[in-house]
């Protein structure tokens, strides 16, 4: 049985995910140049919760690139590849914001709220 607490991480990660798409109807997916359909986290949540709805974050694939990735465990290669792309810079600001971070109920709550308004206003402005 899922705590109240995971059912809202859950709602604000699918939320974030669907925030991505809408800010960026046209990216293409980093790898294969296809279309962008999932926004992938290079430091994995369950390592760095930190950087779990951090933009720097992010690099968006398809789901069939995401899919390798994940089938293959080529995340630490891809990750050093994206922190040679990135550079030096975008390498400190990762390390700088990696520490663990515990997100209350308020918080959860306070940003599935803020990102709902995003979704809506981008959409409104199409």
């Amino acid at each position: 049985m899922k705590t109240k607490k995971q059912k809202l991480l859950e709602k604000l990660d699918r939320l974030y995910q669907d925030y991505h798409r809408a800010k960026h109807p046209k990216q293409i997916c980093e790898l294969c140049g296809g279309p962008y359909e999932v926004a992938h986290h290079i430091l994995p949540k369950s390592v760095c919760s930190g950087l779990r709805y951090n933009d720097k974050n992010l690099i968006f694939l398809c789901y069939k690139c995401h899919f390798k990735i994940h089938k293959t465990k080529a995340i630490p290669f891809l990750n050093i590849s994206i922190g040679i792309i990135r550079g030096k810079k975008w390498y400190n600001y990762i390390v700088k914001h990696m520490k663990s971070k515990v997100y209350g109920i308020k918080y959860l709550e306070s940003e599935i709220t803020k990102y709902k308004k995003k979704i809506w206003n981008i959409l409104q402005e199409r």
